[in-house]
């Protein structure tokens, strides 16, 4: 399915989110594939049939596009969009899933959105270089060889974590503040490792605000507040905020372990020993040490737990939209 945002816009909800259901496979369907511009140009239909490391490097020179030269490849990056906020079709499926806690992710009209599991973080510490991203798309403009397939290479797993980090169980709606978001805020405090994300959400579901205050800084910033008034809407039946609700609302079942009773428990590592990276500090905060970063052994098992999880999470929110819009046709909406 290829769609511009002119297109999904001209469509009504259920609609929409029918026709992505309806998909051969809609639990690999690639967001990275909707456009901010009318399908016009020849290179989207190559875009959208490219392998998933070539995708990769025009995907990768979106935030980039400041610095790379005029030319065809630049245009061509142009037409594309980072789907977690701008994807009108993520936006209608966050407000079908998410309807009742998306007044603190709100930006004007835009439901701001996360991705979950980002390659960048831990590509950019297995290739020791920030810059490496950009080498490879020079390299790329200038010879069209592929500096990813090195790494898949090394990394056997790299590959189909790729494949499948822009779908749909790989997205989150998050709390926006503007200037400084909550997603800049999470990537310097955790290394934007979700793990370690959920270990803090965890933590202060337990009572623990000192773990609230190392993802998003002291109370007094906005974005302790807007994420603390996120995760405060997540509530039982009695009321009272909790971890259960909050896992179960956001489809996390595979990203934690499950407790007797049926509760949840702590959230899995996505590699051996990643939790050790925590250090309480007396200043009512807590500090995290390098170990954040994972080695080049732990990379792998990176890419292999976060795709497994991801699919698993895709599979569960594609079973509570097709259950609730199977409804909605049988109703002849």
């Amino acid at each position: 399915m290829i769609m511009t945002h002119e297109e999904i816009f001209k469509k009504g909800e259920n609609k929409l989110i029918e026709d992505y259901l309806k998909l051969e496979n809609p639990k690999t369907y690639d967001f990275r594939n909707d456009f901010k511009k009318p399908n016009s140009h020849n290179f989207l239909n190559q875009y959208i049939n490219m392998d998933t490391l070539e995708k990769q490097i025009y995907y990768g020179a979106i935030l980039k596009c400041g610095s790379i030269p005029k030319g065809e490849f630049k245009k061509r990056v142009s037409l594309l969009i980072d789907p977690d906020s701008n994807s009108l079709l993520l936006q209608k499926i966050y407000k079908s899933l998410w309807f009742e806690y998306l007044e603190p992710c709100r930006a004007n009209r835009t439901i701001k959105g996360d991705t979950i599991n980002s390659f960048y973080t831990t590509f950019n510490r297995i290739s020791d270089s920030d810059a490496r991203r950009m080498d490879i798309i020079y390299h790329y403009i200038e010879t069209k060889e592929n500096g990813y397939k090195i790494y898949a290479k090394k990394y056997k797993h790299l590959e189909k974590f790729l494949s499948i980090s822009h779908t749909l169980g790989n997205f989150i709606p998050c709390p926006y503040t503007p200037k400084y978001s909550c997603n800049q805020k999470r990537a310097n405090s955790v290394g934007d490792y979700w793990d370690l994300t959920l270990f803090c959400i965890y933590k202060y579901y337990q009572g623990n605000k000192k773990y609230l205050a190392t993802l998003m800084g002291y109370p007094e910033n906005n974005t302790y507040k807007k994420y603390k008034d996120w995760l405060d809407l997540f509530k039982n039946d009695k009321g009272i905020i909790s971890w259960n609700v909050f896992v179960e609302k956001n489809y996390m079942e595979s990203f934690v372990n499950k407790e007797n009773e049926g509760n949840w428990g702590k959230p899995k590592e996505l590699w051996k020993g990643h939790f050790k990276a925590f250090q309480i500090f007396k200043d009512n905060n807590v500090k995290i040490n390098e170990n954040k970063w994972p080695n080049k052994s732990q990379a792998n098992e990176f890419f292999k737990n976060a795709t497994k999880f991801i699919e698993i999470r895709s599979v569960n929110m594609l079973k509570v939209l097709n259950k609730k819009y199977t409804k909605v046709s049988a109703l002849g909406d």
